[in-house]
């Protein structure tokens, strides 16, 4: 089973490999932060790793995610940087 810390460092792996967008759930292969989590961990057999990773992104931004990635996220750095330090304090 996917663990909530290897979705969310699957995560950034997809956006640092495909690219990140804003304003939509996916351009093209590039995604936002919702997008490369569902690609990473949005299968039924992980939905309460996928939602436990989810939960530590929101409780790291302290706004909803999409809001986070649409309006303080200004590079696909710092999407990538919320996943890893949320990676980093995601309960096994």
């Amino acid at each position: 089973m996917k663990t909530p810390r290897k979705i969310l460092l699957d995560a950034a792996e997809l956006l640092r490999r495909d690219g990140w967008c804003q304003h939509v759930l996916a351009r093209g292969k590039e995604r936002c932060l919702i997008g490369a989590l569902c690609a990473a961990g949005g299968s039924l057999d992980l939905a309460q790793s996928y939602y436990l990773a989810v939960e530590t992104l929101h409780q790291l931004c302290d706004v909803h995610i999409p809001l986070f990635n649409d309006q303080h996220c200004k590079s696909v750095d710092d999407a990538i940087a919320a996943l890893e330090i949320a990676a980093d304090l995601v309960t096994p």
